[in-house]
């Protein structure tokens, strides 16, 4: 895979990330310098779940000599991707329930919210396992999922702390769409 499609993967997963910290940055807000922190965590967080996801999936790949298990592998592969945006855009989509806010001033709650939201993330890892091979292109997702999850996060927590309305239906929407988009394209390139 290419590092655009990696950004645009990454794009899409720190969108949700951003639709989650900024509600909760609103509810409880911190200091700015304990939002780099927490920026950080869940930059590093993402990282070793798209990581383990990774080879995972390289595990859980079908191989064989003359290449007939491609097809399957990248059927899997976009099966995935749709599971993963219709759970992304269930919450939201509900009538009358908001999303939840947690109290990020606490790091016990931080931590357990980062590797909640990062489920996702483990199961995108997965599915990419069973189209690259961790030895390969193990590290380039991982790094730009990292950078861009710190700098959405980090904006995320900006926004907030000044109480700035998102909609977030449309944002989980274009999260999707990019997410489905690479997912697609992807597997038509195959």
């Amino acid at each position: 895979m290419s590092v655009f499609e990696y950004f645009v993967l990454s794009l899409a997963l720190g969108i949700e990330l951003m639709t989650i910290m900024r509600t909760c940055a609103e509810k409880a807000p911190i200091r700015l310098t304990r939002g780099l922190a927490v920026s950080f965590l869940a930059a590093i967080v993402y990282a070793l779940f798209l990581y383990l996801g990774i080879q995972i999936g390289n595990l859980l790949r079908f191989e064989g000599d003359d290449g007939l298990y491609d097809n399957i592998n990248s059927m899997v592969y976009l099966g995935m991707m749709i599971v993963i945006g219709v759970k992304m855009l269930l919450p939201v989509y509900r009538k009358g329930q908001q999303r939840p806010a947690y109290d990020i001033s606490r790091w016990g709650t931080v931590l357990a919210l980062i590797v909640a939201s990062g489920i996702n993330v483990l199961l995108i890892g997965i599915g990419l396992g069973f189209l690259v091979l961790a030895s390969d292109e193990g590290l380039k997702g991982p790094i730009c999922l990292s950078v861009v999850v710190f700098l959405i996060s980090y904006w995320a927590i900006m926004l907030g702390r000044q109480k700035k309305a998102i909609r977030e239906r449309r944002w989980l929407l274009i999260a999707v769409l990019l997410l489905l988009v690479s997912a697609i394209f992807r597997v038509v390139e195959l």
